[in-house]
């Protein structure tokens, strides 16, 4: 069974994880098969609780003419 995984954090827990830090959300079976689709060469993954309310990623819109 598939689980989702945070890699390059060693929390689940989104609101621990760092603003700095550079993360991808991955859908795998195993820690070690999340880390492979990664692809980033990060070392540390752990499943997210799927239990709990939170946001994990929010994405803005990019201002006017920023993308020029």
């Amino acid at each position: 069974m598939n689980k989702l995984w945070v890699v390059g954090e060693d929390n689940g827990n989104a609101e621990d994880w760092s603003i700095w830090s550079e993360i991808g959300l991955v859908i795998a079976g195993t820690k070690e098969e999340a880390i492979i689709l990664d692809g980033r060469g990060n070392t540390k993954a752990c499943e997210v609780d799927m239990n709990k309310n939170q946001v994990l990623v929010q994405m803005d819109v990019p201002d006017d003419g920023a993308d020029l």
